[in-house]
């Protein structure tokens, strides 16, 4: 079905949430069956991430685009955020052995790739994370749906132009064969704050995506259900050392604030000390490197000699040197 030029996805308005008017004078991009949004609170701009079929790596492709806009008015042409490569096809065969007990249409491994089927997002103080919904195509069925799982992995972005895929893992793990959440999952549109908890509601079946339905309706062992996944503040992923012990600095960076803060936990016998230095790396004078830290905690304020106060280093450029024995650190942050 080749559908008309002037079709596409439009924008829509609503004072209540019931009552629904057109808004676009025409589509702001071009036509697909899935896409997300959510106001950028950080960059000030509407964020759409529409659903574009994208010729790649030998397949016509399910990918995910981004447009912005200031105003909902004027939207930018749509630029390429979510596209799969070939570390994404690799993963496959792995992604569909650990859902086999679930699928029910033989393999063909001609047909075998990865494609993105939505994505959902989180809105972080210095960063957007993302929520790319994975789906795994292990064989066509003939009427039908193309079969395989789905998962739901992570991704983040400073600029909303370049988006860092470093984990390749899902971020919900999969229920048993059996479970309501070990098929296809699909998130909510965006993850929100709720105290120290970050929350993701999401969906998910038992089964794949081709699961082949009964006449007059579901099959009779069709489940579904909405999930909450959730996350202390800010743990999604941790830069860890072992008993070891090892070293991370940073890229030069200019802070506003009075004191640092390190989200971080470590184990016993483990600590975390930071050193401040200049972009070169050599310690600041009169700066000693800070008392250990240690213990589970969101917010563990770093002290040096005495001193949290970092007033009179704001708006000047410096690197910190972070010393981590057995220790997990989530994130840092001047406040």
């Amino acid at each position: 079905y080749d559908p008309p030029i002037n079709t596409g996805y439009n924008t829509y308005t609503s004072p209540d949430g019931r009552q629904v008017t057109i808004h676009s004078r025409e589509p702001i991009c071009p036509h697909g069956d899935v896409i997300g949004g959510y106001y950028d609170r950080r960059l000030g701009l509407y964020v759409a991430f529409p659903k574009i079929m994208t010729q790649t790596l030998g397949f016509r492709r399910r990918c995910f685009y981004i447009t912005t806009s200031k105003d909902f008015d004027s939207w930018s042409p749509p630029k390429p955020a979510f596209v799969p490569d070939e570390r994404d096809d690799a993963g496959a065969v792995a992604r569909i052995e650990e859902a086999r007990p679930i699928l029910d249409v033989p393999d063909v491994p001609a047909y075998r790739r990865t494609e993105f089927y939505g994505v959902g997002v989180y809105q972080a103080e210095s960063c957007t994370i993302a929520f790319p919904w994975l789906f795994t195509i292990s064989g066509p069925r003939h009427p039908g749906p193309q079969e395989g799982p789905g998962e739901v992995q992570l991704a983040v972005s400073r600029d909303l132009k370049h988006w860092e895929r470093p984990f390749r893992s899902p971020v919900i793990p999969r229920g048993k064969p059996g479970e309501w959440d070990c098929g296809f999952f699909e998130t909510a549109a965006e993850a929100f704050r709720f105290g120290d908890e970050i929350r993701l509601y999401y969906s998910c079946t038992n089964h794949g995506h081709g699961h082949e339905k009964r006449p007059g309706g579901p099959a009779p062992d069709h489940a579904y259900g909405i999930g909450l996944a959730t996350w202390q503040l800010d743990r999604f992923v941790s830069a860890d050392a072992s008993a070891s012990g090892g070293v991370l600095t940073t890229v030069p960076l200019v802070f506003d604030g009075r004191r640092l803060e390190l989200n971080a936990r470590t184990h016993p016998g483990g600590k975390i000390r930071v050193t401040l230095c200049d972009i070169a790396g050599r310690p600041l004078d009169g700066w000693p490197t800070s008392e250990a830290v240690c213990g589970d905690s969101l917010r563990h304020t770093v002290i040096f000699g005495g001193r949290s106060d970092l007033g009179t280093l704001a708006g000047k450029p410096l690197t910190l040197r972070v010393e981590q024995v057995d220790a997990e650190l989530f994130t840092f942050a001047f406040r």
